[in-house]
């Protein structure tokens, strides 16, 4: 079946991943995550883990990672809107590309996307820290501010079937990794935790203690930390 996604162009990236066993507009389980769903090989992976559990379960989904370079709540409210499509679950991660320290440029993408859902006016990006880039320059990050109404709009997505939210696990500023993070960084993985949890009717999963044996960039998950989530995750499948 045709899927339809708002955006200039769909991410071309190894972490861009669709896969579902039906053809039917009704399904089980939608699973829409960002680039974290899927890192390194696909078994070991979080999504990977997903599937396979669903499947054991004798249950549809439809999987979708990382459709767009920017992946949000925006993201998917606008896939509910142009797809007649309808979900008993939904296993999400939303929330942390929402307000992690971007570009100018990367922020009015994602400003795009939101204006699309909810209208002009709703979000406007903030500059918050310049970080010295790859090539040694100082760059300016921005942050985005949200109206109510973006909330709402999550709210609204969070409200529509049983709602599984995957928060981001906090780690250490000190996390010993190969690029250094801004400090914006992870007062942003606050943010967007704190968002998720002020949305009503969503079953949350969170995972602490998250070292470098977890994640390999303080973003993206090794097969351990996938597997950290995953045990936390399957007694809700």
């Amino acid at each position: 079946m045709p899927l339809y996604f708002y955006g200039d162009k769909l991410w071309g990236g190894v972490d861009n991943f669709i896969a579902s066993n039906s053809i039917d507009k009704s399904i089980d389980y939608l699973v829409f995550m960002d680039s974290r769903g899927l890192t390194g090989e696909l078994s070991s992976s979080l999504v990977g883990k997903i599937i396979s559990k669903i499947t054991r379960l004798n249950k549809t989904y439809l999987v979708i990672i990382r459709p767009l370079e920017l992946t949000t709540w925006a993201t998917l409210g606008n896939f509910y809107a142009l797809n007649d499509l309808t979900f008993r679950n939904l296993i999400t991660n939303m929330g942390f590309v929402d307000f992690t320290p971007k570009k100018k440029s990367i922020c009015d993408n994602s400003i795009k996307q939101l204006e699309r859902c909810i209208g002009n006016g709703e979000a406007v990006a903030v500059g918050i820290e310049r970080y010295s880039a790859l090539d040694n320059r100082d760059i300016e990050l921005y942050s985005i501010e949200y109206s109510q109404k973006y909330r709402l709009m999550a709210q609204n997505i969070v409200s529509r079937q049983r709602t599984i939210i995957i928060n981001t696990p906090q780690v250490s500023k000190d996390i010993q990794i190969e690029r250094a993070r801004p400090k914006s960084f992870f007062s942003a993985i606050s943010a967007g935790n704190s968002f998720n949890l002020a949305l009503a009717d969503s079953i949350m999963i969170e995972v602490d203690g998250f070292d470098e044996s977890h994640t390999f960039d303080a973003v993206h998950y090794t097969a351990i930390g996938a597997e950290r989530i995953m045990e936390l995750l399957r007694k809700f499948l």
